[in-house]
């Protein structure tokens, strides 16, 4: 079996994350990582179960499923980069794309099988429990009188 590249080494020093300047050098960079996951499949033992090579252990290449922390590692940038990225007006657009792109990527693998969907579908639910926000105060506008003062009231029991 061939020596399994590794793309974690991208990374060449240990202080300040690597900054790119525009959503263009970002995005050029992830279209490196995407290139790099296709050309580097992963590859899984399987047992031959008929014909003249039965018993038999092959191994066959799974395509590698893109992900941000793998985009991450890849751009030698954190996850909190990556997010403050996010929030700069001039990346987010790239960083959308880059969402979907891999989401896509997911989805497809998923759909014919090559990913397992559990495992896929827990990744995507930990990055939307991050994504979201702090809930916004509850507004109620309340038009009868009496149902106004018992929702204070009980709003006073509640409290305290």
């Amino acid at each position: 079996m061939a020596a399994r590249k590794t793309c974690y080494k991208s990374r060449e020093n240990n202080g300040r994350e690597i900054r790119y300047e525009s959503p263009g050098s970002l995005l050029a960079q992830a279209y490196r990582y995407f290139e790099w996951c296709d050309s580097n499949p992963w590859h899984k033992a399987e047992l031959i179960r008929s014909g003249a090579r039965v018993g038999e252990v092959v191994e066959l290449p799974v395509s590698r499923p893109y992900t941000i922390e793998g985009l991450c590692v890849f751009c030698g940038i954190s996850l909190a980069t990556f997010a403050r990225y996010e929030s700069d007006p001039h990346f987010g657009e790239a960083i959308e794309h880059l969402r979907l792109t891999i989401r896509q990527q997911q989805l497809e693998g998923e759909c014919i099988g090559v990913y397992n969907a559990n495992a896929l579908s827990k990744v995507t639910a930990a990055e939307k429990k991050e994504e979201v926000d702090q809930p916004s105060e509850l507004v109620i506008n309340v038009l009868s009188h009496d149902t106004k003062e018992n929702l204070e009231t009980l709003k006073k029991n509640l409290s305290g």
